[in-house]
């Protein structure tokens, strides 16, 4: 039951089944962050002060999982668009020279 495992995430967080538990702590863990669910963070703090989802003895979270998860997002789709960009350049002269001959 997700409630008794975690039960400071069923007080900030809705619709919480044990797959999405599993994975916000997945998330936590992995980006060092929390704050997923809070919808309102400590006076002049830019992060969340314990983890929801995963072992708070790990500490204070370095950050906002928003904050991690939109630096993530934005190194790989900066990463799948230079890629994309070069596959598609390299086709168009493949092209090229296949009309040329």
């Amino acid at each position: 039951n997700v409630s008794d495992a975690f039960p400071s995430a069923i007080s900030s967080c809705t619709n919480i089944n044990n797959a999405h538990a599993v994975t916000l702590g997945h998330i936590e863990r992995l980006l060092d962050c929390s704050g997923m669910c809070l919808t309102t963070l400590p006076p002049n703090s830019a992060r969340a002060l314990h983890y929801v989802f995963s072992d708070v003895d790990r500490g204070i979270p370095s950050g906002s999982c928003y904050d991690a998860m939109k630096g993530a997002t934005l190194t790989l789709g900066t990463w799948v668009g230079g890629i994309g960009l070069a596959v598609g350049v390299f086709f168009l002269v493949n092209l090229m020279f296949a009309l040329v001959l």
